[in-house]
């Protein structure tokens, strides 16, 4: 692999794969919290408990596994994949058949995460009954949550840098729920890959004698480049004593330690639709177009029932953002 002019080609496409295979095999919680197994009084039994407690570290484990190796895999490969797509064009002797190979590898390892790891259906159908019933605690509710969302946003991230590269349209604008699925003997191949190569937790003691999860290091996020590109000159500091105000608003708009809900990333997107900062020649005539446009950058939920009267911009947000108004 060292020695591969498309080194960060297939190490993207492995981690592509493995996050489907994890994906489509376990899903972001157990299943058995969708399939009305629980009752009200299971949550009182004490064996019912431990299982649902293993069940959970469990998952933590295994999503921190994909995120260490795979996902950090996709963010490294990502700076890497136009410029070896360009040698691809230059040096290869067979650069088609090169170019529709990989293609066609990407068309059927990337899908829509959104649908398969919706945060706000692992809040309320898992994160909140186990805090409820005090299973777990807010700070690994948290953590739990911070995995996923970051899970999803650098996966998100990594599926516009291939699609701009190769000329692919993105899996969520094909707008059906079977896009690409895997052979079964795939799924089953790389989730027992997963699951052997996952380290044993080392789980420090915590003073109540509790063992306490590790979530892994968050890496800072950026935004595709295509995003900037809505901007004009003076908002990105070009220009003699120009302010680059696009890196304020992407350190805002990717800081994981923002707790934003779906509503208040609505009305964020409408902040900037209506602004004078987006270049008349790229704005889309709708705000409804914008605003899908910007969820799919950001990594946020859409909701197609929010409309500019529904989003009335907050006073935080102006003080927020306050480099819009101008």
């Amino acid at each position: 692999m060292e020695d591969s002019k498309t080194k960060y080609i297939e190490s993207s496409l492995v981690a592509f794969r493995a996050i489907k295979s994890f994906v489509f095999q376990k899903g972001a919680y157990p299943r058995t919290f969708d399939n009305g197994m629980w009752k009200e009084e299971d949550y009182k039994d004490p064996d019912y408990r431990r299982v649902m407690r293993s069940d959970f570290e469990e998952y933590l484990e295994l999503m921190a596994h994909v995120y260490n190796k795979y996902v950090k895999a996709l963010y490294d490969a990502m700076p890497h994949i136009e410029s070896e797509y360009n040698n691809l064009v230059i040096d290869s002797r067979n650069m088609e058949q090169a170019l529709k190979l990989f293609k066609g590898k990407y068309e059927e390892a990337m899908f829509v995460i959104e649908w398969e790891m919706d945060i706000n259906k692992t809040l309320g159908n898992y994160l909140s009954p186990l805090l409820k019933h005090e299973i777990i605690h807010s700070k690994e509710a948290d953590g739990y949550q911070e995995i996923i969302c970051n899970i999803g946003m650098i996966y998100c991230q990594a599926v516009n840098v291939v699609c701009d590269v190769f000329n692919i349209e993105r899996p969520w604008n094909k707008n059906r729920a079977d896009v690409a699925k895997i052979a079964s003997s795939q799924v089953k191949e790389m989730a027992s890959a997963i699951q052997n190569e996952a380290v044993e937790p080392q789980e420090p003691q915590s003073a109540n004698g509790t063992s306490e999860q590790i979530v892994p290091k968050i890496i800072k996020r950026k935004l595709p480049s295509e995003f900037a590109e809505y901007f004009n000159a003076p908002f990105k500091g070009i220009g003699p004593n120009n302010i680059n105000y696009y890196d304020r608003l992407e350190d805002s708009l990717t800081d994981p330690a923002k707790k934003r809900s779906t509503i208040e990333y609505a009305k964020i997107a409408l902040f900037i639709y209506q602004s004078k900062k987006i270049l008349p020649r790229k704005k889309p005539n709708t705000f409804s177009e914008w605003y899908q446009y910007f969820c799919k950058i950001v990594g946020c939920k859409y909701n197609k029932d929010y409309s500019p009267h529904k989003l009335p911009i907050t006073q935080k947000l102006k003080e927020e953002f306050s480099y819009l108004l101008d």
